[in-house]
């Protein structure tokens, strides 16, 4: 399931995306319960898939990111938009992150040969690849059957203004 929060819609909004069903929920505080809230691209990338989002304050979408596929969603306009013009080394990435300082959004995705791909996109789909500093995490880390970094995660600090990479599993499947 894709759950996320939507400060424009000013609730949850959940996914069920093994439901082989395209509809999404929103959770209603008042009953306390989940009401309709839209539908979603399930059966084009994201039905039993590993989804994983960023968001973006200041247009008000979310950037997804899907084991085959790329999307803006805007919650509050129900609007799903696929990314077709992605570099093809990034599709699939695991880790999305914010950056509120630059405004664009860091997609960092690891390879099974134990390369990392970095790329920046702005609001506007225009796409750069871009080269970290300092050291980056172990590559061996990202072989074996975790496809690259699966469940890591990109993290911005905002007092320091930079992005720490947090690699939650090593290749071996015991944390790390």
């Amino acid at each position: 399931a894709l759950m996320l929060f939507d400060p424009g819609v000013g609730t949850v909004i959940w996914m069920p995306l093994a439901s082989a069903s395209e509809t999404s929920y929103r959770f209603d505080y008042e009953s306390l319960k989940w009401v309709i809230h839209g539908t979603f691209p399930y059966y084009q990338g994201l039905g039993y898939a590993d989804v994983y989002t960023a968001y973006d304050p200041g247009r008000g979408r979310h950037l997804v990111s899907s084991d085959t596929t790329l999307w803006w969603y805007d919650a509050v306009r129900g609007q799903w938009t696929p990314i077709t013009n992605a570099p093809a080394e990034i599709v699939g990435a695991h880790s999305l992150a914010f950056d509120t300082v630059n405004r664009v959004f860091l997609v960092l995705k690891g390879h099974p040969d134990g390369r990392l791909v970095l790329w920046s996109v702005d609001g506007d789909g225009k796409w750069a690849s871009v080269r970290p500093r300092g050291e980056g995490p172990d590559p061996l880390s990202f072989t074996g059957f975790l496809r690259g970094g699966l469940w890591s995660t990109l993290n911005f600090d905002v007092d320091r203004g930079l992005f720490l990479f947090v690699n939650v599993r090593s290749g071996n499947g015991n944390g790390g």
